[in-house]
């Protein structure tokens, strides 16, 4: 029993090797969501609303998968207080341009607030645009947050990651980031970083 969230206890994060696990739901509408889990059961990257597709069908297809936190980093997806709490489902909103490296202390800070979802048990998506490449960079940064090696993250960017972002300046911006973190662990600037004791 994991004494954090009274549930039994899951492994740490560390210890799941990154997977390639996809589903995917329609409803009787056809509202569909592609859901690529990257940390089984506990993180995925999802594809974003099709073009036309009201956010509530969109929404509720990810929480008919087991989401039940979506981290958007797409600026033209609207996540409004109604249709989160018609699904009912969280959202971190943290818009980022699409050829643009975000700064490493506001990753970091998202990666700290992600792990604390985890551990309470939440289910996270990620998302930006149909081509995933700010998804699957986020995604790296929380592996490597989270006690994977560089090798699996860069391997992930590169298998999932599209965009406008090169995969030169993907793995450039992993590197700069797995640096800061070895640097805040050694001044003891970062807390756990696994989801279970």
């Amino acid at each position: 029993m994991n004494p954090l969230t009274r549930s039994p206890a899951r492994p740490s994060i560390a210890s799941v090797r990154p997977g390639r696990h996809r589903t995917a739901h329609r409803d009787a509408a056809g509202a569909s969501a592609l859901v690529t889990w990257v940390l089984p059961e506990s993180v995925a990257i999802v594809t974003p609303p099709q073009e036309g597709e009201p956010i509530t069908d969109w929404l509720r297809s990810l929480r008919h998968q087991g989401i039940s936190v979506l981290v958007s980093l797409d600026r033209a997806v609207s996540l409004d207080s109604t249709s989160l709490e018609r699904c009912p489902m969280h959202a971190i909103r943290c818009p980022l341009r699409a050829d643009v490296i975000p700064p490493l202390d506001r990753t970091m800070t998202l990666c700290a607030g992600v792990l604390r979802l985890l551990r309470q048990g939440d289910r996270v998506a990620i998302h930006c645009d149909a081509l995933l490449g700010r998804s699957a960079l986020f995604a790296g940064a929380l592996l490597l947050w989270t006690g994977h090696p560089l090798e699996e993250a860069l391997e992930l960017t590169q298998r999932l990651g599209h965009g406008d972002m090169s995969p030169a300046k993907r793995a450039a911006f992993l590197r700069e980031f797995q640096g800061a973190v070895a640097g805040a662990e050694l001044t003891g600037a970062m807390g756990p970083r696994r989801l279970v004791g």
